[in-house]
């Protein structure tokens, strides 16, 4: 959710709205932690990028935004998903 540009850390709270894409993804982590018994892990992954997946990708398909210099992103490629999972 939007922070407002705060620092967001493990312990922030989670703000989502009720009928937006980020409440969906909330409805689905809980569902996976009921079903898990507590056992399952959530990973919430932002900026993955690896191929067909990098800016040059965005910019040329027209999914990227206007860029924030002060914004910090934080991106990690896929290889690097797959070795931690």
């Amino acid at each position: 959710g939007d922070h407002g540009g705060a620092w967001v850390e493990e312990e922030s709270a989670v703000l989502v709205g009720t009928e937006d894409r980020a409440s969906r993804w909330l409805k689905a982590e809980e569902a996976w932690r009921a079903c898990s018994r507590g056992e399952g892990n959530v990973f919430r992954l932002a900026g993955i990028y690896g191929p067909q997946r990098s800016a040059i990708h965005s910019l040329m398909s027209g999914r990227a935004g206007e860029e924030d210099e002060d914004k910090l992103v934080s991106r990690v490629h896929v290889h690097d998903v797959c070795r931690v999972l």
